[in-house]
């Protein structure tokens, strides 16, 4: 009978834990059904989020090769506002000398 009755404290404890175990997992399906319906929205609202992301990724990729082209431009700018600059001067120097040689001839005839 002490066994008998181990057998059924046994079956009780083991009623018991899987009651408790039960119990457990019904908490955990009611969390996940209350998640459950907030999951298709959030993954409609980050598809949405990912092409907003990709389009402002290709504006500041086209912004970034807008930027350097200016630089390469206002570079070669400056070196063409250098090399005018030097035919001014080498233009100035032309007239000066075209100038003294009419001189020159004007004093010879």
């Amino acid at each position: 009978t002490l066994q008998k009755s181990r057998l059924k404290v046994g079956k009780q404890k083991l009623a018991c834990t899987d009651d408790d175990a039960i119990n457990e997992s019904l908490v955990k399906l009611e969390r996940c059904d209350a998640i459950a319906g907030t999951i298709e929205p959030l993954i409609a609202r980050l598809k949405s989020l990912k092409v907003v992301h990709e389009e402002n990724a290709k504006v500041h990729s086209r912004i970034s090769v807008m930027e350097r082209s200016q630089k390469d431009l206002e570079s070669i700018l400056e070196q063409d506002r250098v090399l005018l600059q030097n035919i001014k001067e080498g233009m100035k120097e032309n007239l000066e000398t075209i100038s003294n040689n009419i001189s020159f001839l004007k004093e010879k005839i």
